[in-house]
Parts: C-alpha cells; structure tokens; sequence
C-alpha cells in the first residue's frame, strides 16, 4: 500500500514539473518574441526561476519518493509470530518388558504452539529464534482396559523444541515468502496420566534432549500494516537414538510493522 502511494507520489510530482515546464517555455518563447530587446532581461530571469522549479520538482521525485519506494521493500526490523504447531514423525516404538508387551504409537502430535522472533540482519537476511511444544495424545493405554478410572488424564508424549538460525525473506510485498535454517534441540518426555502400565516400561521419569536441524519454508499474507498470517512446513531431523524425522506445521499470525 506505501509502495503504491509513494509511486502515486512521484507520478504526480513528475507531472507537474513536465506541463510547468512545457507551459513556461512556451510562454517565454511569446514574450521572447513580443518584448523589444532592451527588456528580455527579465525574460532571461523567468526562464532561471523555471529552471529552478523544473530541477527542485525534479529532486523532489527522486530524493523524496524513491527512499519511501525502497523503505517499503525492506523487511521489518523486527518480527515476532505466535501460532498452533503440530507435526507427524514415525511411529514410535516402545520395547516389551517382564510385565508389559512391545506396543506401538502413532507419531502423530496433534496439538500444540510455537512463538519465535527474528532481528534483519541486512537486506532480506535476519537471525531467528523459536521456541514451540507439541503433544501427541495416546489415548486411553490399551494395557489397563477397563480399569482405568474414569476421571483419569490421558498419556502422551511431548516435544518441545528450542532453536535458532537463519531467514531468508522476499521484500515489500502484501504476499511474502521465506526459507529458514534452524538448529537446536528438542527435549521428548512422557507423562502417565492414565497410563501407568505403559509407565512401566517406558519409564515415568522419561525423558531425553537431542540435537536436531530443521530446514523450511512459509508464505506471510499481510492483511494489516502490523500483522499477517503466516502458514509454514519445515522438515526436523532429530539426531536421537534410534533418530527420528518429523514433519512440523505452523499456522499463526505474525507481527511485522511496515
């Protein structure tokens, strides 16, 4: 919007200086011709004050509209995004006991957020930083079938993440993409809740930290001069034992001051 603005600017401006321009040299060239030659002096002083307003019309296009043109390209200096995150890795395995079978879960983690915040470095380069959790709800543990009581939380796995890196981002438009590199880790736990058979074997007092690398990329849609709506897919690799891969999604807003 301050794009389009500042080139209306600027084609006005311009506009203006061309017709004074052409309509005070045909002028003079009339009174050039109509004057005796003892009083084309201030003639010569008309066409000076013409000049100077075709050459001020003309630094005003150029030194005023043009910054404004450029300022509406760059990226914010400041970003901060807030939004649901879920992701998809494969299943997860969990290894038999004395007491308790192997069983296996969906890697599927339905529910959670992520807030991050990035800094311009220069031009459409910025550091980021994220922060996020997400859980993935396993329902009611098969192991304790109709024991389980009836009020009792369920047992999940959960993710939380913590990385930084780099964005690179596309300038001044109301449809912006970006591509990012992160590093971090991410911290896998589970909570019993309803399953403490399955706390059994996995352990109540699970819980792990592995380095992880998450490439990705997203769309920004400004819908105000603050704030758009963001939607972004990254890949997650963490380097656990056994490793997992993940597939992580973000839908949010993002605060992004024009």
């Amino acid at each position: 919007m301050r794009e389009s603005t500042a080139k209306s600017a600027r084609e006005i401006i311009g506009t203006i200086a061309l017709r004074s321009a052409i309509r005070g040299r045909a002028h003079v060239a009339d009174l050039w011709q109509s004057c005796p030659p003892r009083d084309r002096g201030g003639i010569v002083n008309r066409v000076t004050s013409i000049s100077r307003f075709a050459r001020l019309s003309l630094i005003l296009t150029l030194g005023v509209g043009a910054p404004r043109a450029a300022l509406a390209q760059t990226p914010a200096r400041l970003e901060l995004s807030a939004g649901f995150q879920g992701g998809l890795s494969g299943d997860i395995e969990v290894g038999a006991s004395a007491t308790s079978p192997a069983a296996t879960y969906s890697g599927l983690y339905e529910s959670g957020f992520n807030v991050d915040g990035s800094m311009r470095l220069t031009g459409n380069w910025s550091v980021v930083a994220e922060l996020g959790w997400m859980r993935n709800f396993l329902g009611d543990d098969p192991l304790l079938g109709s024991a389980r009581p009836a009020n009792a939380s369920h047992a999940n796995f959960n993710a939380l993440n913590y990385g930084g890196g780099l964005r690179w981002q596309q300038p001044g438009r109301a449809t912006r993409f970006f591509a990012q590199v992160l590093v971090g880790g991410q911290r896998d736990n589970f909570d019993v809740g309803s399953g403490p058979a399955l706390g059994l074997f996995v352990g109540q007092a699970y819980a792990h930290t592995s380095f992880h690398l998450q490439p990705g990329a997203g769309i920004v849609i400004r819908v105000t001069d603050l704030f758009g709506v963001v939607g972004q897919a990254d890949f997650r690799q963490v380097f656990s034992d056994p490793s997992a891969s993940f597939v992580r999604y973000v839908v949010g807003i993002r605060y992004a001051p024009q």
